[in-house]
């Protein structure tokens, strides 16, 4: 190998790395070292990017890989058959404007909104919730708001709404798996 090809080669590398490193850092999910937290804004930039229309102003999120998930292969007020694979991938459903906080998809997760005195930085992981619901009350959702959600695998996640504005359509989240 020829010292331009190495140099070409390394050069190569070193343009994948760093396009890896800017798409993560592009991301609307920021990651707290500190904490250990994840922190999302979900504002209508986001949406326009990860939504899935301009009519539906509404976003599913995988909390257990990090990410937004496409999770219609059609329009969303069609019935559910038309959910994609991706979409088992998704633990959330968040519509700010409406607004809307659902478990998704509804049939395996599920949420609990919990007792609102607790701190959320020292919330355990609590095996014995019964996790029965699959929403949150549109008069629940407000800032400050701490639920759980438990996942189809069984993990549980402690949420806390950090910020909400239903005229900006804007809603930011901290979340945390509960080991």
């Amino acid at each position: 190998m020829t010292i331009t090809k190495f140099i070409g080669f390394m050069f190569l590398i070193l343009i994948s790395f760093n396009g890896i490193s800017q798409t993560k850092e592009n991301t609307p999910i920021k990651f707290d070292k500190k904490s250990k937290e994840y922190k999302v804004t979900i504002n209508k930039e986001v949406l326009e990017k990860y939504s899935f229309n301009l009519d539906y102003p509404a976003v599913t999120l995988s909390l257990r890989q990090n990410a937004f998930i496409y999770s219609l292969n059609s329009r969303p007020y069609e019935k559910a058959e038309n959910f994609n694979q991706e979409s088992k991938n998704a633990d959330l459903w968040i519509e700010p404007k409406d607004p809307e906080i659902n478990s998704f998809p509804e049939e395996t997760s599920q949420l609990k909104l919990v007792n609102q005195k607790w701190d959320f930085n020292y919330l355990e992981n609590i095996k014995d919730f019964t996790f029965n619901e699959y929403s949150i009350q549109r008069k629940n959702i407000k800032t400050g708001i701490i639920f759980l959600i438990k996942t189809t695998e069984g993990k549980i996640f402690k949420v806390r709404i950090d910020s909400f504005n239903i005229d900006k359509e804007e809603i930011s989240l901290t979340y945390k798996l509960l080991e």
